[in-house]
């Protein structure tokens, strides 16, 4: 895989109430902890690893955004305003954040983002060929 292949492809992160891994379980709240456990787990569905081409990885809801590419965020139902004050991503076309909320469709949510984020770089590819 050549440079431009890696930094075109999609990436799925979950944002988690954590700067480290080792501390998230030590003081979260049953409802907290299923709302992250589902998001987690859409983040590991085979669809959405098939559509992002790699594995999901994790981000700090309380530090500031700076990851740049193509990515699909995952906010945990409960972690909107914290997301809102800590992470802050400012604007970019290629970065999508969803919000999860007790919508059943969530997963179908993310898929279409994540297909929409291909779409858009295939497109784009093709329209430099």
């Amino acid at each position: 895989m050549n440079n431009s292949e890696q930094y075109s492809q999609l990436e799925v992160a979950v944002f988690l109430p954590c700067h480290s891994l080792e501390d998230l379980s030590e003081w979260i709240e049953n409802d907290d902890a299923s709302a992250i456990l589902n998001a987690w787990t859409v983040a590991w569905h085979p669809s959405i690893i098939c559509e992002s081409n790699g594995l999901p990885s994790w981000a700090s809801v309380d530090v500031p955004w700076t990851r740049e590419g193509k990515i699909v965020g995952i906010v945990p139902e409960g972690l909107s305003e914290r997301f809102a004050t800590g992470a802050s991503p400012p604007f970019v076309a290629e970065q999508s954040f969803l919000h999860q909320g007790t919508s059943e469709s969530f997963l179908s949510e993310v898929l279409e983002a994540c297909s929409s984020e291909m779409t858009t770089d295939s497109s784009t590819s093709r329209g430099l060929e």
